[in-house]
């Protein structure tokens, strides 16, 4: 199963022309991201499903399951589940519907209220309108690390 993320993973980097060598200075995306979002959160992803292109949605999907461990903008409590899916206009033809256990996944994680629904502790994001990067490492990781230490936006 980890061979299968990790090609999805090489897939994603190939759609937004990244390569894993590259560094680049995100702290400018970074504050637009806090400006932009009513909420900024780390969260730990445990879960994920793909499901396949159907002639009745024609995108690929990856539903992502998330709990939130730490608030850093807005008033969401630790403890939320979060959903959201990343959508794929030219989904991988090698891949059958598959649901696996994510083993705890760290990222930051930027979203707003209209973005999605609130119902029984579980928020559900809609859309393509959040954005989220590994917590720990990355170019996104160091830029939001810088500023987490200097935004008045935050909470530390």
């Amino acid at each position: 199963m980890k061979n299968t993320i990790l090609m999805l993973a090489v897939v994603v980097m190939s759609f937004v022309g990244l390569s894993p060598a590259e560094a680049v200075d995100q702290r400018e995306n970074v504050q637009n991201y806090i400006a932009s979002k009513d909420f900024v959160v780390d969260i730990c992803v445990y879960e994920q499903e793909w499901i396949p292109a159907t002639a009745k949605f024609p995108k690929g999907r990856l539903v992502m399951s998330a709990v939130v461990t730490g608030v850093h903008k807005g008033d969401i409590v630790v403890g939320t589940k979060l959903a959201y899916t990343h959508y794929f206009e030219e989904p991988p033809k090698f891949f059958r519907r598959f649901r696996s256990v994510v083993e705890g996944e760290l990222r930051t994680f930027f979203f707003s209220k209209s973005d999605g629904t609130l119902k029984d502790g579980k928020f559900t994001i809609q859309g393509d309108g959040h954005i989220g990067f590994d917590r720990l490492a990355g170019d996104f990781a160091e830029a939001f690390a810088k500023e987490l230490k200097t935004s008045p936006a935050l909470k530390r």
